[in-house]
């Protein structure tokens, strides 16, 4: 693509860019064609929307992926052949490992789906894994209940990014945002790691800014993950602070 890039941001491509780019390339056509392509090619992978008005080609990009555990795998199984049409998302502590100086011993699976099923869910999952499910617990029964690869079910929230490993997988910006968000992470895992964590994450992986503070406005944390970042790391963010 021969896109001019953005000043500030090498690798980093606008909209009008990568539009002028289709026109050089293929004149005479519609806007609307050119945003037909636009969109095929962020359908296709060979974008990334990294954030507002900001897309990234992906052999610039690097992916977040998680090798989930068995039981993670076999949660997932059997809620993509139980429920293929629930919305949902699974997280487990141990993906926090990468990020971290000191490692979670422990691994807990957190099944997050909509609200009005959850009990449903519940219900049938303790059949699967009798005494290892908890429905939605507050901080102190978790720590009290909790095992090795104990299930916890709690509720979805909108704007919740899924990974594109598949449906059920969680999506890196979501990872980041529960961090600071979710009672059973934020009970578990020091404060003295978040800058760590956020720092490996950007280093690494490709974080859309755009999803990653549209879901942390949902859970009323974006002024906080804001901070976190001007103050405590050295990350810069792609996009404007209107994200």
């Amino acid at each position: 693509m021969s896109a001019i890039r953005t000043q500030t941001q090498p690798g980093i491509l606008s909209r009008h860019a990568i539009l002028a780019s289709f026109a050089k390339d293929n004149p005479g056509k519609s806007h609307s064609a050119y945003m037909k392509k636009l969109q095929q090619k962020l359908k296709d992978g060979s974008l990334v929307h990294v954030g507002r008005d900001a897309y990234q080609p992906a052999e610039q990009s690097s992916r977040y992926e998680h090798a989930y555990s068995q039981a993670a795998l076999k949660l997932a199984a059997f809620m993509s052949e139980e429920y293929p049409l629930a919305d949902g998302r699974i997280l487990e502590f141990t993906q926090y490992n990468e990020f971290v100086n000191h490692l979670l011993g422990h691994n807990t699976i957190l099944l997050s789906v909509e609200k009005d099923i959850m009990s449903f869910i519940f219900d049938a999952l303790q059949e699967q894994y009798p005494s290892k499910v908890l429905l939605h617990p507050s901080v102190d029964d978790f720590h009290l209940y909790r095992q090795d690869d104990a299930i916890i079910v709690e509720p979805l929230l909108t704007e919740s990014p899924r990974s594109s490993q598949g449906p059920w997988q969680t999506g890196l910006e979501k990872l980041l945002v529960d961090l600071l968000t979710d009672k059973y992470l934020r009970s578990s895992i020091s404060e003295s790691e978040y800058p760590l964590i956020y720092e490996t994450a950007f280093e690494r992986y490709t974080v859309d800014e755009r999803k990653l503070f549209r879901y942390a406005r949902r859970r009323n944390a974006a002024q906080k993950i804001r901070q976190l970042i001007k103050d405590k790391t050295s990350i810069e963010l792609r996009t404007e602070t209107t994200c």
